[in-house]
Formats: C-alpha cells, structure tokens, sequence
C-alpha cells in the first residue's frame, strides 16, 4: 500500500498558519490605564482648584468684600460727628460734653490761646465762651483724611458770639478747624486742635 506522506513545502505551510493563529496580535493596553489615571489627576486638580476659588469667594462675601471700604465710610462719619458735637456742645455751653470728644493727651490752639491736656482745652474752651450765651458755629466743608487709627480733619468755621440781652452779635470771626483725631477704644477722639482766624468783626460800642 502507498501512504502519501505530507511534502516538506506542506509542512512548512501548516507550520506558518499554525504561527500566524498563535502570534495574532492583542490589543496592547499598557499605556491606556495612565492616561485615564492621568485624566482623573488632572480633574481632580481642576476641581480642588475650583473648590478653592468658591471658598474664597464664600469666604469674601460672608467677611463682606466691601468691608474696608465701608470701614472708612464708617470712620470718616464717626469723625465728622465729633466736629459737629463739639460745636454743639460750645453753642449749648454743654462743657461738661467735651471730655467725650478729646483725648487725656490733646492740645488746642485758637484765637483764645494755647492749652497742652484735656483740663487745660476744656478750661480755655469754658473761659472764651461762658459769656456769649448767644453762640452758634457754623461748620461746613468737613473733610476727613483717615489713614489707620488716626485722621486728619479740615473744616470751615463761621462763629457769631451774641449777648443775652442783645440781638445783635457783638464779635463774627471766620476761620479754618483743622483737627488731628485718633482711635481709642472708646471710638474716636481728637488729640489736637487748631482754629486759624481768616478774619473778624468786631462790632464797635459793644457793651
């Protein structure tokens, strides 16, 4: 009987299809995992990034974004009260008000004089108005310069002085306040005062 025995040329044919099923190629999936990990860093990254600047904003809004502004707002009012309690308070003859307004330490220069310490303004301030119980001071033109805790003030001054028994003002003077101010824990306060004369009138006769 003849038996067929494969060629060499077939054997070599069914070796290669044997080597193509067995080397068919996998999808390499290596570098796929870093990149996803990569991707997720990076949003990872954005969000944390994107927390940070709500906080932030969260942060400004509840401590009030505009509150330095507002601050000196505050400030500036706080100050332009003082200038006008005080001419209040020499209008009423209120002296014993005055002690609120000034610092232990403040000086006051004014047509009146010259006084170093609170005792001293108060004494002088009582002295050159005790008798004119017609008084009024006219301020206009406040303007406060607030620079941390201390501020610089300037203002117009219109005075009339009058007699009880006379209608008519017996001295006007005009002038320029111009104050120095400091933060204390009670507020604000002044610890320097000057008045410059611009001018006055003295009304002749005056009794």
């Amino acid at each position: 009987m003849h038996t067929n025995h494969p060629s060499h040329s077939d054997a070599t044919s069914t070796h290669d299809t044997v080597h193509r099923h067995a080397t068919v190629a996998v999808p390499h999936a290596g570098p796929r995992p870093a990149r996803r990990l990569s991707g997720a860093i990076r949003r990872v990254a954005l969000t944390g990034t994107f927390a940070l600047l709500a906080a932030a904003a969260t942060a400004c809004t509840a401590g009030g974004g505009a509150a330095p502004m507002d601050s000196v707002r505050d400030d500036e009012a706080e100050i332009s009260r003082l200038v006008t309690r005080l001419g209040v308070a020499l209008d009423e003859h209120d002296f014993q008000a005055l002690p609120q307004l000034f610092t232990p330490e403040a000086t006051a220069t004014t047509p009146g004089g010259t006084a170093v310490g609170r005792d001293k303004v108060i004494a002088q301030a009582t002295r050159n108005h005790t008798d004119f119980p017609n008084l009024q001071h006219i301020v206009s033109g406040v303007l406060v310069d607030v620079n941390g805790d201390r501020a610089e003030v300037r203002a117009n001054l219109v005075g009339y002085f009058g007699r009880a028994d006379d209608p008519e003002p017996v001295r006007r003077i005009g002038g320029v306040y111009r104050f120095g101010a400091v933060r204390t824990e009670d507020g604000w306060r002044f610890d320097a005062l000057t008045v410059r004369q611009v001018w006055r009138i003295e009304r002749e006769n005056a009794a």
